[in-house]
C-alpha cells in the first residue's frame, strides 16, 4: 500500500503540490481560505481544484460551505509522514489551524487542534468560552479528548471543566466516574459561582438520578432544576427538557418538547435535540403511535453526538425503539439488528438504566431470534436476560420495559409448550404490573393453552368491561386475537369475526403486524378464509398473509411432553430402550412409544439424530429441562 501511495499517487504529482497536501493533511476537511494560511502559499487555493481534476482526483472540493479534503487514504498517510519526519512543524501548523477556527467562530476544530498542538494553556481557554456550547452541540468526541489534556497534564481542576466531564461520563452510564467528578467541582466550588454553573450541576444530578435512583428520588433531582435561573443561560432548553421528562404528564410533556425541539434545531445544539427526539419517541411510543415513534427514533440516531465513543446511552434507547418498531411491523432480522446494536452501545456499565435497557435489547433480540425459527435459542436468551436483572430490579424496572419483555416472553413460552417458563415469567412481573391490562391478557392466554377457552373469554371481558388500562398500546390486538382462538374453540365463529374485524382496523390504525404476522395457524386459517368479506380491513390482510410468505418462517414443531423430554434426556447416555425403562418405571412397549412420539415432532429417523437435533434446539439443557405442557 505504501509503495502504491508513492510510486503511483504521489510520484506524478510536482514538490510543490506535495508539499501543499503533506502541509493541509492536518485537517479533516478544510474550509475555504484556510489553505493559503496554511502553505504561505497564494495560489494554494488553485492548486487544490487543480489537485481534484480527474486526471490526480486526490482532492474533494465543494460542499457547503465550501471547502477541500484530501482522500481519506492519502491524508492518513501524509498526516503520519508530518508527524513522523517533523512532528515541530505538525504541532506548529495545528497551533495555525486553531487560531484561524478560532477567528471565524469555529470552537470545535480549534479546540481540536489546541489539543493536537499540545497547547493545554489554549485548551483551558477555549474549554471555559466554549464547553457548554460544544456539549449542546454534540461535540462530545472533541471534548473528552479536551479533557483528558487536563489528566495528563495534572492541571488544576476547574468546576466548569468536572461538570462537562461528568455530564459526559453520564451519557455512557459511567455513574462512578460522574460521582467522582461531582466530587471534584465540590471541592473547588467558588462563593459566587455563576448561574450557568449551579445550572449545570442541578443537571448532572439530575441525569444521575435518571440513570441509578429510585423513582422518588428522580423527581426529586428534577424538582431541583432552576427553570428560571437557567433560562438566561444556554442550558435554558436542557433545563425544560428534565423537567419535563419526568414532572409533566404525557401530553404536557409532549406540549413543552416540540417548541424547544425547534428552538434546538434552530441553535443547532445536536445533543439536545437528540434528546428531545428520543423523548417525542417515547413519548408516542407510550401512546401506541408507533410510526411516529419509528420516526422520530430514526431522526434522533441521525444527530447522535458526532465520533462518539462506543458507549451512548442516547443512542442505544434510539436503537431500542427502532428494535420495537420493526418487530411490531413483523420485520424480525430488522428487529435483531437494532436489538445487537443496544448492546453494543450499551456495554457492561452497571447504572439501572443500562440494565434495563440490557433488559430490553435482550429479550427483543430473543423475540426475534423466536420468530426467526430459533425458538429454542430465542426463548433461551429471554430467560436469561430476565434472570440476570433478576426480581429485585424488576420492581425499579420502568413498567412498560417490564411490561413488553413479560408479555413477548410468556408469548413465545406458551406456543413452544414451556409452561413452567410461562409461569416464572408471570411470577417475575406481578409485583411491577399489579392492576395492569397486561396481566389479564396474560391470564387469558395461559387459560387458553390449557384448553379452557370459556375461562379465556371470561377473563378478556373483565378486561374490555372494566376498561383496565394497558401500559403496551398492541397489546389490546394481541388480546382481540386470543378472544378470536377462545371464540374458534367455543365454535362462536360470529363472535370470532368481530373480534378479528376489531383487531385488524386497530392495528392498521398503528401499523402493528407482529400478532397476526406469527399467529397460530388456526388463526392464520380463520383470517384467510374470511377474505373477500372484511371491508376495510381487506387490504390490510392482504399485506399481512404477504408477510408472512416473504418470512417463511419454519412451522412450529408440537412441543415435547413433559415424559418425551425425561426420554429425551436420556438418549445420549446409550442406555437400551429396557434400562431407561427401569429408570422410568415404565414399561419398554411405553417407552417406544415415546420414543416414536420424539422422533415424530423432531422429524428425524434415528437416536443420534435425535441427540443432534436435541443439542441443536437446546432441549438437554439445564435452562430448559423443566419445560411442561
Amino acid at each position: 500500500m505504501l509503495d502504491y501511495l508513492t510510486d503511483e499517487v504521489l510520484a506524478p504529482l510536482t514538490p510543490a503540490q506535495r508539499e501543499l497536501l503533506r502541509t493541509i493533511s492536518i485537517c479533516d476537511e478544510l474550509p475555504s481560505g484556510l489553505a493559503p494560511v496554511l502553505s504561505g502559499r497564494a495560489d494554494a487555493e488553485a492548486m487544490l481544484r487543480e489537485l481534484g481534476e480527474p486526471a490526480t482526483r486526490v482532492v474533494d472540493s465543494g460542499g457547503t460551505p465550501p471547502h477541500h479534503s484530501v482522500t481519506p487514504l492519502v491524508r492518513t498517510y501524509l498526516r503520519a509522514e508530518l508527524q513522523r519526519r517533523a512532528p515541530v512543524r505538525a504541532r506548529t501548523l495545528h497551533s495555525a489551524a486553531a487560531r484561524w477556527f478560532a477567528g471565524h467562530d469555529r470552537p470545535a476544530p480549534a479546540l481540536l487542534h489546541s489539543v493536537r498542538a499540545g497547547d493545554p494553556a489554549r485548551v483551558g481557554e477555549l474549554l471555559r468560552e466554549h464547553a457548554v456550547t460544544l456539549f449542546l452541540a454534540g461535540e462530545h468526541h472533541v471534548l473528552r479528548l479536551a479533557l483528558a489534556v487536563f489528566e495528563d497534564r495534572r492541571m488544576p481542576a476547574d468546576p466548569l471543566a468536572a461538570l462537562i466531564s461528568a455530564a459526559l461520563c453520564l451519557e455512557t452510564a459511567e455513574t462512578s466516574a460522574a460521582g467522582l467528578q461531582l466530587a471534584k467541582a465540590e471541592a473547588v466550588w467558588p462563593d459566587r459561582p455563576a448561574a450557568e454553573l449551579i445550572v449545570l450541576r442541578q443537571l448532572a444530578l439530575s441525569r444521575l438520578a435518571q440513570l441509578d435512583r429510585t423513582p422518588a428520588q428522580v423527581r426529586r433531582a428534577a424538582e431541583e432544576v432552576d427553570e428560571r435561573l437557567a433560562a438566561d443561560t444556554r442550558l435554558g432548553g436542557l433545563a425544560i427538557l428534565h423537567r419535563a421528562k419526568v414532572l409533566l404528564a404525557r401530553t404536557e410533556a409532549r406540549e413543552a418538547l416540540v417548541p424547544l425541539l425547534g428552538t434546538a434545531e434552530e441553535s443547532r445544539q445536536d445533543f439536545t435535540v437528540a434528546l428531545c427526539l428520543t423523548t417525542l419517541a417515547e413519548l408516542a411510543g407510550q401512546d401506541g403511535d408507533y410510526r411516529v415513534m419509528e420516526t422520530l427514533a430514526r431522526r434522533a440516531e441521525t444527530r447522535r453526538p458526532r465520533g462518539d465513543c462506543l458507549r451512548s446511552l442516547q443512542g442505544a434507547k434510539a436503537n431500542a425503539l427502532l428494535a420495537y418498531g420493526a418487530l411490531l411491523r413483523g420485520e424480525p432480522a430488522e428487529c435483531l439488528e437494532h436489538a445487537k446494536g443496544i448492546r453494543h452501545l450499551v456495554g457492561d456499565a452497571p447504572a439501572r438504566a443500562a440494565r434495563d435497557l440490557r433488559l430490553l435489547s435482550e429479550t427483543l433480540h430473543g423475540a426475534a431470534e423466536f420468530e426467526l425459527g430459533g425458538w429454542h435459542a430465542g426463548l433461551r436468551r429471554m430467560r436469561r436476560a430476565r434472570n440476570r436483572l433478576g426480581q429485585a430490579r424488576a420492581r425499579v424496572c420502568p413498567t412498560g420495559y417490564a411490561a413488553l419483555c413479560a408479555v413477548l416472553e410468556q408469548r413465545a413460552a406458551l406456543r413452544l409448550g414451556a409452561a413452567a417458563q410461562a409461569r416464572e415469567t408471570v411470577r417475575w412481573a406481578l409485583p411491577v404490573l399489579v392492576g395492569s391490562g397486561e396481566l389479564l391478557l396474560m391470564r387469558a392466554r395461559t387459560q387458553l393453552r390449557l384448553g379452557r377457552h370459556h375461562a379465556a373469554s371470561t377473563v378478556l371481558r373483565s378486561l374490555a368491561d372494566e376498561e383496565v388500562p394497558m401500559e403496551l398500546g398492541w397489546a389490546a390486538i394481541e388480546a382481540s386475537l386470543v378472544g378470536v382462538q377462545a371464540a374458534l374453540a367455543a365454535g362462536a365463529r360470529e363472535r370470532a369475526a368481530r373480534l378479528l374485524d376489531d383487531a385488524l382496523r386497530t392495528a392498521e390504525t398503528t401499523g402493528v403486524r407482529f400478532p397476526f404476522v406469527f399467529a397460530p395457524a388456526e388463526l392464520v386459517g380463520f383470517l384467510t378464509s374470511r377474505l373477500g368479506g372484511l371491508g376495510t380491513g381487506e387490504r390490510f390482510a392482504g399485506e399481512i398473509l404477504a408477510a408472512r410468505r416473504r418470512l417463511r418462517t419454519p412451522a412450529m414443531p408440537a412441543p415435547l411432553t413433559e415424559r418425551e423430554r425425561s426420554v429425551l434426556r436420556l438418549l445420549p447416555t446409550q442406555r437400551s430402550i429396557d434400562e431407561i425403562a427401569q429408570d422410568l418405571t415404565v414399561s419398554p412397549n411405553t417407552v417406544k412409544t415415546h420414543v416414536r412420539g420424539i422422533y415424530s415432532k423432531l422429524d428425524v429417523r434415528s437416536r443420534r439424530e435425535a441427540v443432534a437435533i436435541a443439542q441443536e434446539r437446546g432441549l438437554l439443557d439445564a435452562e430448559v429441562a423443566d419445560f411442561t405442557v
